[in-house]
């Protein structure tokens, strides 16, 4: 047979059926993509029939195998010379109101979004000036689509254009709404409104330019289906739907044979629904992870929408894939039972040795990872993450693997991936923490700590990603087995372009690209959307 890990394959088979979306919702096709025409592959000493091709392709197609594999990049992340950073005293922090920060910031001109007994306010982080007083708590903040929704009945929102607390309209066509609500993220450019009517239809629309009204169109889901929600991390607005109530998932994207049952639909910001997966749904192990420009993973598979059913395989049905949504796509492949992992980055496919257990491989199957991939090493997976390190590190955006001494990544959930810029702790010195800084292929010194009575970790901005000049360095309480959270004792602003750290006792909650930072009294963390309540303060750090 073709090894396991030795090739990757296309599968070629007939297009998917009528509810497919045109291709061109998502955009042009990259230039030069295409898979590669079928060639005779070389001779191989084991061959066998691959059962898990395209439906429609003949049962005697041989595989055709993808460019040849190479080992990929190892470079050493490179120790700066120097001294550890200097710390500061933080300026003298501003009292802005009390209550818990609804995630993300809102920039330009710098605004918080404030949750307070059932109530809330929208609050200028610079001065406190209350901008608008909301009749409810804040739900969803996004900048980009210039709103906050509201929590409760009816649904409202604020207009932060001018801080107006709205009522929208929401025109259903002629049918009896018998629930409605809203919904919006920050990485979408518009909010969304959804419904189901009395007669079990299932409704979705998105805003107005001016966000008084939202006109709802009917999802292509069937009268069978439950669990009607949006997927507020996707890469696009995606509506979802279940045969069973067990929570989301994944069905066979549109572009492969498919049953007519629609499970998850993509809706454009003209309003335009279109159903992108179908019936059957896939195990978990084969989750569906859509990218940029139209590129799609499951499982081993890699796709592009203007493809039709042609796909990729990058290794059989016992291994499994992480990745970005960025494009163009690169996944990291681990397989069970098998020492080779491998890295699918366009037109190549890059070969590492893999950890004895292929979970040791950070990043999140079926969803977006960080772009940098720990690789964890001692103990087992059931070990505390604390006494588990990390010496080599997946570097996907780059293709290369860097490799350090024996660290402990100390950011929140590193077992999803880090980002570019990033602290790490060396427990045989002192401890000390480094900064490392991936895209750049260096580490340096930013602290020895001496005085943290309990744990330290790096904290990182509720569903803000990517690179930030500020990182947080926190002291936390140790950790108590079989419980779920730690409280603050101390934390340090770490600014990583000045090389300079501010301490204080308050729990850094937002930072803005000017170098302002609200701050709150509470100490106990989150993992929410929504913060506990405390007395908040902003500071405006030194240019």
């Amino acid at each position: 047979m073709i090894r396991r890990s030795a090739a990757v394959l296309v599968a070629l088979s007939a297009c998917a059926g009528p509810q497919a979306p045109s291709p061109e919702a998502y955009g042009p096709p990259p230039p030069g993509w295409a898979p590669h025409p079928p060639e005779p592959p070389p001779p191989v000493t084991e061959v066998t029939p691959i059962a898990y091709a395209d439906a429609g392709a003949p049962a005697t197609t041989p595989p055709f195998v993808f460019p040849d594999k190479e080992p990929l990049p190892i470079a050493e992340l490179v120790l700066k010379p120097g001294e550890p950073m200097p710390k500061k005293p933080l300026p003298a922090p501003k009292r802005i109101g009390r209550g818990g920060v609804v995630m993300p910031g809102i920039p330009s001109p710098d605004r918080v979004a404030i949750a307070t007994d059932k109530k809330g306010s929208l609050v200028d982080a610079r001065t406190g000036k209350v901008l608008a007083a909301l009749p409810a708590e804040p739900q969803y903040v996004s900048p980009r689509a210039g709103v906050v929704t509201l929590e409760g009945k009816p649904p409202r929102l604020v207009r932060l254009y001018d801080a107006k607390v709205v009522t929208p309209n929401v025109d259903a066509r002629g049918r009896t709404i018998r629930a409605t609500w809203l919904a919006a993220a920050p990485g979408h450019a518009k909010a969304l409104a959804l419904a189901e009517t009395t007669t079990g239809e299932m409704l979705a629309g998105v805003a107005s330019e001016d966000l008084e009204s939202f006109t709802l169109d009917v999802a292509p889901f069937g009268p069978n289906m439950v669990g009607f929600s949006a997927t507020l991390n996707a890469i696009d607005w995606q509506l979802s739907a279940s045969v069973k109530r067990f929570g989301e998932r994944t069905g066979t994207p549109f572009t492969l044979p498919h049953e007519p049952e629609c499970v998850r639909a993509k809706i454009d910001d003209d309003g335009a629904i279109r159903c992108i997966e179908h019936l059957p749904v896939l195990s978990l192990g084969e989750d569906i992870r859509w990218m940029e420009d139209g590129w799609l993973s499951g499982g081993t598979m890699l796709t592009h929408v203007s493809w039709g059913a042609r796909k990729i395989l990058l290794a059989d049905q016992w291994c499994s894939s992480r990745g970005q949504r960025t494009s163009p796509p690169r996944v990291v492949v681990t397989c069970h039972k098998n020492p080779t992992a491998m890295l699918w980055a366009p037109g190549k496919l890059f070969t590492f040795p893999g950890p004895a257990d292929s979970n040791d491989v950070g990043g999140l199957v079926g969803a977006d990872s960080g772009p940098v991939l720990p690789i964890r090493e001692g103990g087992t997976r059931n070990d505390d993450s604390a006494s588990r390190t990390v010496a080599r590190w997946i570097d996907m955006p780059r293709t290369r693997i860097l490799t350090t001494p024996h660290l402990r990544p100390m950011a929140i959930a590193s077992f999803a991936g880090v980002e570019s810029l990033t602290l790490a702790e060396d427990k045989a010195k002192s401890p000390s923490v480094y900064l490392l800084d991936f895209e750049k292929g260096t580490r340096e010194l930013v602290v020895k700590i001496n005085d943290c009575p309990g744990t330290i970790g790096e904290l990182r901005q509720d569903r803000v990603r990517g690179r930030q000049r500020l990182l947080i360095l926190a002291c936390m309480t140790p950790e108590t087995k079989h419980t779920i959270g730690q409280d603050l004792i101390w934390a340090e602003i770490i600014d990583t372009e000045r090389r300079v750290r501010f301490r204080t006792p308050l729990m850094p909650e937002i930072f803005f690209p000017d170098g302002l930072v609200v701050l709150s009294t509470r100490r106990r963390m989150a993992a929410e959307s929504k913060t506990a309540p405390g007395e908040l303060f902003s500071v405006e750090l030194p240019p």
